[in-house]
């Protein structure tokens, strides 16, 4: 993000690196990019987006980041379904 703003709390870093780790994974094979989320009035609280992908396969997939997201929960399911496969 610009001027070094995270829209990752720590704890949900925490909640992506256990999900990688859960699932025998290395880290270092992620990545995670934070972009600007969509100012519209439909979606007015929308943070950002994070944007995962998974280097080996190039799989990418985005999350929304807003108050009460659970980005990291359906980030872990998507890694547990496949998608990242």
């Amino acid at each position: 993000m610009k001027n070094g703003i995270s829209l990752v709390i720590p704890s949900e870093l925490d909640a992506y690196q256990d999900a990688i780790a859960i699932n025998g994974l290395s880290e270092a094979d992620f990545k995670l990019a934070q972009l600007p989320g969509p100012r519209t009035v439909t979606k007015p609280i929308i943070l950002g987006i994070v944007q995962v992908t998974y280097n080996p396969t190039k799989a990418s997939r985005s999350y929304q980041v807003c108050m009460g997201s659970s980005w990291p929960t359906e980030f872990l399911n998507d890694l547990e379904s496949g998608v990242f496969s």
